[in-house]
C-alpha cells in the first residue's frame, strides 16, 4: 500500500507489556530489525512498570489497565495503520513490509496471519503447539497457528490480536475495542468489523513467532479463559452464534447428563460408553496425526490424548461460565483473568 504520492504508510505498533524485561526485549530487538523504512513506524508500549528504552522511536504508556491498553495505543497512534502484537512474540524483518501491501483494497480494514509456535521449546510448549496446530483439538481455531495454503477473506473467528493490522479509519468508524468485553476482546472487534461493511483479511506470508502455553493446566487455563469471553460475546451478540463455537459444550452437557442418567438406565449408561468409544478413537487418530505430522516422539503421542480432552473440557466449560457471568449480571466489564495471559 502507497498514498497518492507513492510513499508508504505509517505504521504504528501497539503491544501491551506485562512481562519480564528480558521477553519483552526479544520482541522489540525484532521490530528493531524490521526492511520496512525507519521513519515510517513507531513502537508504542502499554506497561504496568518502568520500562528503561532509549530509542525514540518508543513510546510508553504507563498507568492503563490490560481491558484499555490497545484502545490506549490506538489513541496517540500516528499512523494511518495500527499493528497490534503481543509483547512475547519475535517478529520477521518483513512482517510490516508484507502486511501492508494488502490495504491497496480499501474495503480490507484488518489483516492477520498465524501465531506460530516456537519449535525450540521444552517437550511440554511443543505439544501445546501441536494441539493448536490440530483441527480435532483446536477446531475452528488451527489457522491462528499454521500456515493455510493461500491468501482468503476470513471470519472472525480465523484471526487473533497476537498479530493484526488494523485501518486506523475503521478502527475509529467502530469504536475500537469493546473493553466490557475481555476476554474475546478481538473476536468482538472483528464480528463489529465485518457487521460494518468491512473484510477480514487472511496472509499466510504475515506471520509471527509466539510462545504455545504448556500442557496440561496453563493451556487449559487459558483455553477456558477465553472461551468464557467467547460465551459472554455470544450471549450480548446472539447474531454471532455459530454452531462451531458450541460442539465442545454440547459434548460436556451430553457427557454430564448422560453420566446421571446411567446410575439410573442401562440404555444412557451404554449410550455415554458409545460416545465415549467414538470420542477416544477420534483421539487416537488425533494423537497419531499430530505423532506422524510434528515429533515422532512416543511421549507427545501418549501426552497428546489427555492434553486434547482437557482443552475440549475448558472450553465447553468456560464457554458455560461466559453465559452464566451475562445472565447473572456479573461481567459487565468482562472477566477478569486469574493469570498474566
Amino acid at each position: 500500500m502507497e498514498n497518492n504520492s507513492g510513499e508508504k504508510p505509517f505504521v504504528s505498533i501497539i503491544i501491551p507489556t506485562w512481562r519480564e524485561a528480558v521477553i519483552l526485549s526479544k520482541c522489540l530487538d525484532s521490530l528493531f530489525g524490521q526492511d520496512y523504512p525507519k521513519d515510517k513506524y513507531e513502537i508504542i508500549l502499554i506497561a504496568n512498570k518502568k520500562i528503561d528504552i532509549s530509542d525514540g522511536r518508543v513510546k510508553i504508556i504507563y498507568g492503563v489497565d490490560y481491558a484499555n491498553s490497545r484502545n490506549a495505543g490506538a489513541k496517540i497512534a500516528k499512523g494511518e495503520i495500527s499493528a497490534f502484537v503481543d509483547d512475547d512474540c519475535i517478529i520477521p524483518k518483513d512482517w510490516i513490509s508484507k502486511a501492508v501491501k494488502y490495504f491497496q483494497d480499501e474495503k480490507i480494514s484488518i489483516v492477520g496471519g498465524p501465531a506460530l509456535p516456537f519449535e525450540k521449546e521444552k517437550l511440554p510448549y511443543r505439544i501445546g503447539g501441536y494441539l493448536l496446530q490440530s483441527s480435532f483439538s483446536a477446531g475452528f481455531a488451527t489457522s491462528r497457528y499454521k500456515i493455510l495454503p493461500s491468501v482468503r477473506e476470513v471470519q472472525e473467528y480465523n484471526l487473533l490480536t497476537a498479530n493484526n493490522f488494523v485501518r486506523k479509519s475503521a478502527f475509529e468508524k467502530i469504536a475500537g475495542f469493546d473493553t466490557s468485553q475481555v476476554p474475546a476482546e478481538e473476536s468482538n472487534l472483528y464480528f463489529r468489523t465485518k457487521k460494518a461493511g468491512y473484510k477480514l483479511l487472511y496472509a499466510p506470508d504475515v506471520f509471527v513467532w509466539h510462545r504455545a502455553k504448556p500442557i496440561f493446566l496453563p493451556l487449559s487455563q487459558k483455553i477456558f479463559f477465553y472461551s468464557s469471553g467467547r460465551g459472554l460475546l455470544l450471549a450480548r451478540k446472539p447474531e454471532a452464534v455459530k454452531l462451531v463455537y458450541l460442539i465442545p459444550t454440547i459434548f460436556v452437557l451430553t457427557i454430564f447428563f448422560l453420566a446421571i442418567l446411567s446410575l439410573f438406565s442401562n440404555k444412557a449408561f451404554y449410550a455415554l460408553l458409545a460416545i465415549m468409544d467414538i470420542y477416544l478413537a477420534a483421539s487416537l487418530f488425533n494423537a497419531f496425526y499430530i505423532f506422524l505430522k510434528f515429533e515422532r516422539n512416543i511421549l507427545v503421542f501418549f501426552y497428546s490424548i489427555p492434553a486434547a480432552f482437557l482443552m475440549h473440557f475448558s472450553y465447553g466449560l468456560g464457554l458455560l461460565c461466559g453465559f452464566f457471568k451475562y445472565f447473572s449480571g456479573t461481567a459487565k466489564k468482562g472477566i477478569s483473568p486469574k493469570s498474566k495471559y
